[in-house]
């Protein structure tokens, strides 16, 4: 929980942002969070002004820079873009971008109410369920990638930009990890190879999340509440984004659900294309199912490799390092059936 005197000084940072007369906080709880930050669900009754009446809000702080894909200034920029574009995602309300209330940035949010758990989600809901969750995932995505590097708005100018040469600057970076990790690792060297082999040629990047998945997404009933962690969000191929949601990694042992264990493959291809008016490049999206395979395998074994923390959390480290093995699997059946599943 947050000192008396950070509450404070969070009720009139409040005040003063909601142009208030006055902003009465009480701190929930803590909440988790993702990428080293710290969260809090709060509740506050402000008096006067336009948003006058008690709100649930999270308080979303800067955490560990060194975990953090992006600043708090800089995701908040990632979170209005994608907000404005027409995101189904919290609302990024305030920023405290120097620090000086709590001692380090942070945004406001409001809470979105609902789940965010894989299992509950693939227990409840139906097949028909699922597929109404895929198609309108598939229209969220192809909001967010009308967010264009061509067209970027200034405040993303913080972005890198990519160039010819990103397939081998993602392979630069693979093999960078690959080398901490320290133990030789031939499928996956023989992997990252394959993906510069097969980079496809991007005619146009686009703001992508780059983290879509269960556990990313809200879930009221069986509607789509809000789209979550976007720490990660950069400009790269639109297909990488359905590509990452279809993995087998991400199925959580529902392959036959192919878009995010929730539902078909068709479904997030017509919610995609109804939005884009356009088909959607099936060959490029099962060429970053494969990438996601490299990419989420080597987060593994990183994390294994730096377990840091208490017994507790050596353990999970060791265990989330054996998706590693599933990862190869998965490198292994998909750049085999390649060409004649994606021609």
């Amino acid at each position: 929980m947050l000192p008396r005197e950070a509450v404070k000084a969070l009720s009139d940072f409040l005040r003063d942002a909601a142009q208030a007369e006055r902003a009465d906080v009480n701190i929930d709880r803590a909440v988790p969070g993702d990428a080293g930050r710290v969260h809090h669900l709060i509740s506050a009754e402000i008096h006067g002004g336009p948003l006058t009446g008690r709100h649930a809000l999270v308080l979303r702080g800067q955490g560990d820079e060194g975990a953090a894909a992006l600043s708090t200034v800089q995701e908040f920029a990632i979170r209005q873009a994608a907000f404005h574009a027409g995101l189904t995602t919290p609302k990024p309300l305030w920023l405290e971008p120097d620090g000086h209330a709590l001692g380090s940035p942070f945004m406001v949010l409001p809470f979105v109410p609902g789940t965010t758990e894989a299992a509950a989600l693939q227990r409840d809901l139906s097949a028909e369920e699922g597929d109404r969750l895929a198609y309108r995932l598939g229209q969220e995505l192809a909001r967010l990638h009308q967010v264009t590097l061509d067209a970027a708005p200034a405040e993303l100018a913080f972005l890198t930009r990519p160039g010819a040469d990103w397939a081998q600057q993602r392979a630069a970076a693979w093999h960078a990890a690959l080398d901490d990790v320290a133990i030789p690792q031939p499928c996956f060297e023989w992997a990252i190879n394959w993906f510069l082999d097969h980079a496809p040629a991007i005619g146009q990047f686009a703001l992508c999340h780059r983290g879509l998945r269960l556990g990313d997404i809200v879930v009221d009933g069986a509607q789509l509440a809000g789209i979550l962690d976007l720490e990660q969000a950069s400009w790269s191929d639109p297909m990488e984004d359905l590509g990452w949601l279809c993995a087998r990694g991400g199925r959580h042992g529902l392959p036959e659900r192919e878009a995010g264990g929730i539902g078909s493959r068709e479904a997030l291809y017509d919610g995609y294309r109804d939005v884009t008016g356009a088909e959607v490049d099936d060959r490029r999206v099962r060429f970053w199912e494969i990438a996601a395979a490299i990419r989420q395998g080597i987060a593994a074994l990183q994390r294994a490799a730096h377990p840091g923390g208490d017994a507790e959390q050596e353990l999970a480290a060791m265990l989330t390092g054996l998706q590693s093995l599933e990862a190869e699997y998965d490198l292994l059946l998909e750049i085999e059936q390649y060409p004649a599943e994606a021609a």
